[in-house]
């Protein structure tokens, strides 16, 4: 009975877990987002503002980075607000960190030789500098996003027979030091046994994991 009564609260304390992990996740996911939103839109006034460098010989190149920060923008927006895969969105997001430190490298090497004479900068471009560290910001508050999503998962583990010599008859995992037991519940020698089967969920990773086990 108190078996039973222990692993009902084991049960319960992992749907609460797990209810609360969902709507944390969910606003994160939000945060990601609206921040896949702010990226985009600042591209698309990037993209505007590269009429100012039109007489110089990287102009085609500073509208063609822009546009496709922006398309990479609103991709991430896209997969962000359905809660996609996180392995898809952390590679997403490298490649839009690429192409925008590209596209500043760009920027800066067209000012530098514009400088010197070689093509020519219409007007003040002050405020493109801006957007650009308004981006590079953005990217890096979705990176601590993304990380933090990666924190927060909860691993269901399969059930594991423990097996003789540390090996482990379900699951993959290997437990060392433990005797093996049966489908019926006995051991191998025949004698009762209580650590056959079980499974457990753990929160977080290294030295954050919360493990359960019943």
């Amino acid at each position: 009975m108190t078996h039973q009564i222990t692993k009902l609260a084991s049960l319960i304390i992992m749907i609460a877990v797990t209810a609360v992990t969902s709507n944390a996740n969910a606003d994160e996911y939000a945060h990601i987002d609206r921040l896949a939103v702010k990226i985009r839109n600042s591209a698309r006034r990037i993209t505007k503002e590269t009429i100012h460098y039109r007489h110089t010989p990287e102009y085609r190149h500073l509208v063609a980075d822009s546009n496709t920060l922006y398309r990479l923008a609103t991709h991430i927006h896209d997969v962000t607000h359905f809660e996609g895969n996180l392995t898809h969105l952390a590679n997403d997001l490298d490649q839009l960190d690429r192409t925008f430190h590209h596209l500043e490298q760009v920027f800066d090497r067209v000012e530098h030789a514009a400088a010197f004479g070689n093509g020519h900068v219409h007007g003040r471009t002050a405020h493109v500098k801006r957007l650009l560290n308004s981006i590079e910001d953005n990217i890096h508050h979705i990176r601590e996003d993304v990380e933090i999503l990666r924190r927060r998962l909860i691993i269901v583990k399969p059930p594991c027979a423990r097996v003789p010599y540390g090996g482990c008859g379900y699951g993959g995992q290997r437990n060392s030091g433990y005797r093996g037991y049966g489908n019926n519940g006995y051991d191998r020698t025949g004698s009762p046994g209580h650590g056959g089967y079980g499974f457990g969920f753990s929160i977080g990773g290294g030295n954050s994991r919360i493990q359960f086990q019943f």
